[in-house]
């Protein structure tokens, strides 16, 4: 298993699917895992997001070599996207990444320095060109997409994010990439290059970014020179272990972050690994506590002793015999 597709739909509940090789199985229960749902893909390693418009709920998935899939909650069908713009002709089976943004479905081409869009509500259809290797001077490829949201919600100042190989970043505002009036570049910003192609991490308002350097908030990187990254990281406390996995196992597919229970997840298909930011505050307390208990144990324990000790001796002075010596080790709390 490679990638996991979420519809999420109706009052009936969400779905989940589970793709592995050339299938994407039904894994929402844990039923005996059934027929696949889907069996012609080329591989498994497939980007989903999931949209609405007066059609209904979707899931629009893609992978780089199939068709776009779209699933609206009964099966999963083709979404068909064309696409020219002078000499180019868009191939949708190269698209390997998508995102709603703006009320519209925005995918980049694999291997290429340009975006695809489609109008506002389609989910599949005749799609305009974003072509951004203009702007990227350092050349690569676009390998991630996504909203950042500068208020925590969806609004109007939210913004499009895009990422490419060498570790370049474009952001831009407005509504329509179409409308030069209404689609501005806010700029072009350089961090460490991205760890796999899934590295983008919603982090409340803002977005974090698994790069080479650690997991960084894309605003506080957007401000800082690079080599400030050791300061700013989320992964900072363990910048040494996370250097060595990324080294270790950088180039495996699978890298990918979740936000868990205050805490950001970054795995690949051999490693795991959690930096629990939050929780070392909390265990530290805890170890406090332990310790105190303990030594508060000891403590009453030794008074007991005593205790006991001084009231061997009382009765030997009355009984005229020496008391009992004390030997051996009493476990605490006995």
């Amino acid at each position: 298993m490679e990638s996991l597709i979420a519809w999420r739909g109706d009052a009936a509940g969400d779905k989940l699917f589970a793709c592995s090789g050339s299938d994407i199985y039904d894994v929402t229960t844990d039923d005996p895992l059934g027929s696949a749902v889907y069996s012609s893909a080329i591989n498994a390693r497939w980007r989903s997001t999931n949209f609405a418009n007066d059609a209904g709920a979707w899931a629009i998935a893609v992978n780089g070599a199939n068709t776009p899939q779209k699933y609206d909650g009964t099966s999963f069908t083709d979404a068909a996207i064309t696409g020219t713009a002078g000499s180019i002709t868009l191939d949708d089976s190269d698209l390997s990444q998508v995102m709603a943004h703006k009320r519209r479905l925005f995918f980049i081409e694999g291997d290429t320095l340009r975006v695809w869009y489609l109008p506002v509500l389609a989910v599949q259809g005749a799609a305009e060109l974003l072509d951004l290797g203009p702007i990227f001077d350092l050349g690569g490829q676009l390998v991630a997409e996504g909203t950042w949201s500068l208020d925590g919600g969806q609004g109007m100042d939210d913004m499009a994010v895009f990422v490419t190989s060498e570790g370049q970043i474009a952001v831009y505002q407005g509504l329509d990439p179409s409308d030069a009036d209404n689609w501005s570049l806010v700029g072009v910003y350089n961090i460490g290059k991205p760890i796999g192609d899934n590295s983008l991490i919603k982090w409340g308002s803002d977005l974090a970014i698994m790069t080479q350097d650690g997991i960084i908030p894309l605003s506080q990187a957007l401000n800082k020179d690079r080599t400030e990254a050791n300061k700013i990281a989320l992964t900072a406390k363990i910048a040494t272990a996370f250097s060595t996995a990324w080294n270790s196992y950088g180039d495996l597919y699978g890298w990918s972050g979740t936000l868990y229970r205050a805490a950001v997840r970054w795995r690949s298909s051999t490693f795991h690994r959690l930096n629990w930011k939050r929780r070392f505050s909390s265990c530290s307390r805890s170890s406090r506590a332990l310790g105190a208990g303990l030594r508060a144990s000891t403590q009453s324990a030794g008074r007991q002793r005593t205790t006991r000790s001084t009231s061997a001796r009382r009765m030997a002075s009355i009984s005229g015999t020496s008391p009992p010596r004390m030997t051996g080790t009493r476990s605490l709390g006995t």
